[in-house]
């Protein structure tokens, strides 16, 4: 079977490297990018298998890098993460389909987090 991969988008340093430990652990591959411009560019040379992307970035924020990554026909499953639950952008991102469930509220619990991510890649956990 192959290996998915994930893509985690986010500024904070400690976000990017817990998802990536948690996700080798699990034997899933992880690449990061710390904003949306630096995600685009390595969407348009990779397929993941699921994005993981901060809603509040610098640079284009995540709804942005959403809609840009879809303009690139892109439909690789996605997770919003952020800080804010009554935020502007978090009513973007659900305008643009993405469900409630599909984002995570910062401190997020792990154990939601797994079960989101195994299922969205297709994987039993």
């Amino acid at each position: 079977m192959k290996k998915k991969n994930l893509l985690v988008i986010d500024d904070d340093e400690a976000i990017r490297e817990l998802l990536c430990f948690w996700a080798e652990e699990e034997g899933l591959g992880c690449e990061v990018a710390v904003s949306g411009e630096g995600a685009l560019k390595k969407i348009r040379q990779h397929n993941y298998d699921l994005l993981l992307i901060d809603i509040k970035l610098g640079g284009l924020n995540g709804v942005q890098t959403l809609r840009k990554v879809r303009a690139l026909g892109k439909k690789m499953p996605v997770i919003m993460m952020t800080a804010f639950f009554a935020d502007d952008l978090v009513k973007e991102a659900k305008s643009l389909g993405i469900l409630e469930t599909d984002i995570l509220y910062k401190p997020f619990d792990f154990e939601n987090l797994e079960k989101l991510i195994f299922r969205k890649v297709g994987l039993n956990k």
